[in-house]
């Protein structure tokens, strides 16, 4: 489970630096090292199976096949991790009249 939990951080990672819109299938094996050396049947099992976990956490990765668009590929929707834990901080000591923590938690 440590691995696969490595891999979803390292596709969450690539979908955010990625200076591309959509990312083909290629792309991710070629630039995550977990996939790389697996077989073509490997790596859409092992995809798969990140893509559902990523969905459960709130990451969506979404596969754009418009035919008017020549960019095809995986794209990422949900939630920044980066932003979220944000949210969360505890305020500074010298701020004790504000806090950072929204409202509905």
């Amino acid at each position: 489970m440590k691995n696969v939990f490595k891999r979803c951080l390292k596709l969450i990672t690539l979908f955010e630096s990625s200076d591309k819109y959509n990312l083909d299938s290629n792309y991710i094996k070629d630039n995550i090292s977990d996939y790389r050396d697996l077989t073509d049947t490997a790596f859409k099992r092992s995809f798969e199976r990140d893509k559902s976990i990523l969905k459960e956490i709130g990451f969506n990765l979404e596969y754009d096949n418009d035919k008017w668009n020549l960019n095809d590929g995986y794209s990422i929707k949900g939630t920044s991790i980066i932003n979220d834990c944000l949210l969360y901080t505890s305020p500074s000591p010298r701020d004790a009249t504000l806090s950072r923590m929204p409202s509905s938690a």
